[in-house]
């Protein structure tokens, strides 16, 4: 069972957008976000691309070390481990989540 994590707030800033991500998801299951396919961008639109932008960056910080210059330098099980948790809280196809955990950055 997925729990939320407690919000942390900022100096002059909203509360931390993995936890709204979150509890909407307990709430009403997977979120589903459109993607800029015919464009050939791939960005995350509609009402709630800006959280999957959000969990995108979330999960990476949580995942990868702070270190790597470029995305390519990420190992490929850090890739996947990120791409597996996108997958829990966002609809979309195996292939769409894949094109952008591998090749956004």
């Amino acid at each position: 069972m997925l729990t939320a994590p407690e919000p942390r707030q900022r100096r002059g800033r909203g509360g931390a957008k993995g936890f709204e991500i979150a509890q909407k998801v307990m709430q009403d299951g997977k979120i589903t976000v459109e993607f800029d396919e015919a464009g050939g961008t791939w960005k995350a639109l509609g009402k709630y691309g800006a959280w999957f932008e959000s969990a995108v960056g979330i999960h990476t910080r949580d995942i990868c070390e702070p270190f790597h210059d470029a995305w390519k330098d990420v190992s490929d099980v850090e890739k996947r481990t990120i791409q597996d948790r996108m997958l829990v809280f966002f609809y979309g196809t195996f292939c769409i989540v894949y094109t952008i955990v591998n090749n956004a950055f």
